[in-house]
């Protein structure tokens, strides 16, 4: 390293970088809100005041086995050190700082998803102990249990709140202002019911602390003889149960996940259960899936295939036309911007073979300008959606019955 860029390392805190990487980078990203909350909150940690050029990989290290330990989901964590590998990549390249190592190469990413289920008898023993430990510690687990709310949903709920005649609490979101409407089962009313009455209605119905919650139940997990449990588990476990029971759209409401992604390894393996639309699909439908972004593309997929399809993707307009001339699809989603070509040209190559000029054609992409619509339907598409699609938006027209290609 340079001398200049050396010293220019030593003398920047973790904190002047993540002030700069805000007005600088944050701004320009898609998600720049998520991630300037995430900014400030690395503001706050006691790493932000020492010098990028002092920290190390053990520093990032213990910061992620210390926050999995309190209970934030691994994926968080990974999202945050995320994060700080992005902003040393910019501190070197774009800052000036040549030749400044990045501690966070060498930290191994969090764990993905927890698989930790309750087994047994683990929930009678844990409850057990949280009993004995207070008014307020078992009806929070049994709630989460029922409910798959988050701790910080949980702590944050006021009688104001819940509505217990029609079964609904609106929950504040944890990352951002809004709320969200979760159902109440009838043993999750009965535990609200069952609570000390709160000393007013915006006071809240566990009056517990994060840290509290979290030391109660990690002593009783000790005493219960239960090893590697957190708190979070129990809304792993919690969304297990509602989609065990739950079509995955109802489940999405219910949990509060706005896309299937993170919903998909629920129902792998599960027997297959009625999930309108999908009940109108047809096992021997054939869908052509032509998407660029791999994650996106796989993500369908799957989605599409848990609910009765039969689905081909293609990261190309090539690989398209290839995946199509071996199998005609009846139905192509389509992007429009592809990296050889563009889904128009797609469209009219599909509509000029008559081995697939009868599929139905959907173009699925982020134009939703009128001239985009018209070009659309001037190259053969049927409809034409916007993204973010919503999935059951997707479904529902899926299940409905294909329109004649529309002339500009």
């Amino acid at each position: 390293m340079g001398t200049e860029s050396s010293l220019q390392a030593e003398r920047t805190t973790l904190k002047q970088a993540l002030q700069r990487y805000l007005r600088e980078v944050t701004p320009g990203k898609k998600g720049r809100a998520l991630e300037a909350r995430r900014v400030k909150s690395w503001m706050q940690h006691p790493l932000a005041q020492r010098p990028l050029s002092e920290l190390r990989a053990a520093d990032f290290a213990n910061y992620r086995d210390e926050e999995l330990a309190r209970g934030k989901p691994g994926n968080t964590v990974r999202l945050e050190l995320a994060l700080i590998r992005v902003l040393y990549k910019v501190a070197a390249r774009g800052w000036g700082m040549q030749g400044l190592e990045n501690p966070i190469t060498d930290v191994a990413p969090s764990p993905n998803a927890r698989e930790r289920r309750l087994a047994g008898d683990e929930e009678q023993r844990l409850l057990a102990q949280l009993k004995a430990s207070g008014a307020y510690f078992a009806p929070l687990a049994e709630l989460a249990l029922e409910s798959a709310m988050r701790q910080a949903e949980l702590l944050s709920l006021t009688a104001e709140d819940v509505d217990l005649e029609h079964r609904i609490a609106n929950v504040r979101d944890t990352h951002d202002a809004k709320t969200r409407t979760v159902p109440l089962s009838t043993r999750a009313a009965q535990i609200i019911r069952s609570l000390p009455k709160p000393m007013s209605l915006v006071a809240p119905l566990f009056p517990l602390s994060r840290d509290s919650v979290i030391r109660t139940f990690r002593k009783a997990c000790d005493h219960a003889g239960i090893r590697d449990l957190s708190f979070h588990d129990l809304r792993h476990e919690a969304i297990a149960r509602i989609c065990a029971r739950l079509p995955m759209q109802r489940a999405m409401r219910v949990v509060g996940y706005k896309s299937p992604a993170m919903l998909m390894r629920y129902y792998e393996g599960l027997p297959s259960q009625p999930e309108p639309p999908a009940l109108a699909a047809d096992p021997n439908l054939r869908i052509l899936v032509v998407e660029d972004n791999r994650d996106s593309a796989k993500m369908l997929q799957k989605l599409l295939e848990l609910c009765g399809y039969s689905v081909t993707v293609a990261y190309s307009s090539k690989e398209g036309l290839e995946a199509a001339a071996r199998t005609p699809p009846d139905i192509v989603l389509c992007d429009i911007r592809l990296p050889d070509s563009d889904g128009y040209a797609f469209a009219e190559a599909l509509r000029g073979n008559p081995k697939t000029a009868r599929a139905r054609l959907i173009a699925v992409t982020g134009y939703g300008g009128e001239q985009d619509r018209k070009r659309s339907r001037e190259a053969g598409f049927q409809l034409h959606l916007v993204k973010p699609v919503k999935p059951e938006n997707l479904l529902e027209q899926l299940a409905q019955p294909a329109k004649k290609p529309q002339s500009g």
